[in-house]
């Protein structure tokens, strides 16, 4: 089973936002595990915290 962590800093502040996160969720529940983290730290000190194995997906990022 696949795992996808939403990394948000906070809760989301737009009920939209959190309704989509809700549904794409409870659409893919059976197959892959969904896990919500909500925290004020900077996307350095997160990424600093992540095992080198972790693959991170960015709409900014490099590609690979």
């Amino acid at each position: 089973m696949g795992r996808v962590i939403v990394h948000l800093h906070g809760s989301p502040s737009n009920a939209e936002m959190r309704s989509l996160i809700d549904d794409y969720s409870n659409r893919i529940r059976s197959k892959v595990k969904i896990e919500i983290h909500n925290s004020k730290l900077s996307d350095q000190e997160y990424l600093a915290k992540l095992p080198p194995s972790v693959i991170v997906l960015d709409e900014g990022g490099e590609e690979m």
